[in-house]
């Protein structure tokens, strides 16, 4: 009895404690998951681009030579610093729109909404100490809009028309292709408007920026950005991926274009000197009276070969025709019974006498039987 009442004793702190233990863990999770919550997470997105590899493909045939210095190995690295630069981030954000964050305000959390957005605004600063700066904007239920500037500026009006403030013109619209789409989603909240620089627009994007190769071996950009909005950072990894292709085709063709230029130049003069050398020799020849004696007997006992032929068939024609003039000839009293043959003679004019010789026997032959008595 005294062992179990020790061991009882040795527990009793645990559970003395054990209350205080499930309220520390109980407490622990509900602050990770408020934290969760309202933490604006960041979302990363991957797109891939494999390089032309020199040692594969139709580039290694000995019919086509690949000149070019920035392939290779060595042309990873150079890649990467190239889609790194801030001339095809500037061509990725032309075509973005990201020149101007929307946010929404909350009683806890700012979340930025980018695409997803109620209203659509176009702001046109021309203080540049407004660059960077929050435009805090209220649009109540019935379409009026409140905006404020940072220098604390209030200017009032509607959807649709323009505020006109010191330093900025802003216009701000509904999103009437996202509301009709979603129609739960209400104009009326709070958002806040912040434009960007570009020069520090370029700063901000190239930090979340990540552009590295998969390995040493293998010519594979891999190009990563990450961004709260996952909508926004998949925009920009594919539009930079769009100008970094287009740059590198447009730099392709300049270089065959220009390859073909070259060899077309080339090509006209090498046809001119070859026409303006033939000139010179043919005047050479009919000045010294050079005639290729080869190419001329060639010619004359091709043609004495023609008339040889000529020869005979003429020969064969008259023969037949003595052939068919006998013929007729030895029975011309019964001209209706004769059947020539013409393999040997074909002549158009001698059928057509053969036929008249028959058609004036055959009338003679009715005269006869007509008037015979």
């Amino acid at each position: 009895m005294s062992e179990l009442s020790n061991n009882l004793r040795a527990l009793r702190p645990l559970w003395t404690g054990l209350p205080v233990v499930v309220l520390t863990t109980g407490l622990s999770l509900t602050a990770a998951w408020q934290y969760l919550r309202y933490a604006t997470p960041m979302y990363e997105s991957t797109a891939k681009i494999k390089l032309a590899d020199q040692n594969e493909g139709v580039l290694n045939t000995t019919l086509l030579k690949n000149l070019d210095a920035f392939s290779g190995d060595n042309r990873t690295s150079a890649e990467v610093e190239l889609v790194r630069s801030p001339l095809l981030l500037g061509r990725a954000l032309d075509r973005l729109d990201f020149d101007l964050s929307t946010y929404r305000v909350g009683k806890l959390r700012t979340s930025e909404l980018y695409r997803a957005s109620p209203v659509r605004a176009a702001i046109n600063v021309r203080n540049p100490k407004w660059a960077e700066e929050p435009f805090d904007l209220r649009v109540d239920a019935y379409g009026e809009i409140r905006l404020t500037a940072p220098s604390g500026e209030l200017a009032e009006g509607k959807l649709g028309q323009t505020l006109h403030l010191t330093g900025a013109d802003v216009r701000v619209v509904s999103n009437d292709s996202l509301l009709r789409a979603r129609p739960d989603l209400g104009v009326a909240d709070h958002y806040r408007l912040v434009p960007h620089d570009r020069a520090r627009l370029l700063e901000a994007v190239a930090s979340r920026l990540d552009v590295m190769s998969t390995d040493r071996f293998v010519p594979v950009l891999r190009i990563s950005y990450q961004s709260p909005v996952p909508q926004k950072a998949a925009d920009l990894v594919n539009a930079l991926s769009t100008v970094y292709l287009e740059d590198y085709l447009a730099t392709k063709y300049k270089v065959v274009n220009s390859a073909s230029d070259f060899i077309g130049e080339q090509l006209k003069t090498v046809r001119q000197t070859l026409a303006h050398s033939e000139d010179t020799v043919q005047q050479y020849r009919d000045r010294k009276r050079i005639v290729n004696i080869k190419q001329e007997t060639d010619t004359d006992l091709h043609k004495v070969a023609e008339l040889k032929m000529q020869r005979a068939n003429l020969q064969m024609s008259l023969a037949a025709a003595n052939d068919l003039y006998r013929y007729m000839t030895d029975g011309k009293r019964s001209a209706l019974e004769l059947a020539p043959n013409f393999e040997a003679f074909n002549d158009t004019l001698s059928t057509d006498i053969i036929k008249k010789i028959k058609d004036l026997q055959a009338e003679r032959h009715d005269l006869l039987l007509r008037f015979t008595p």
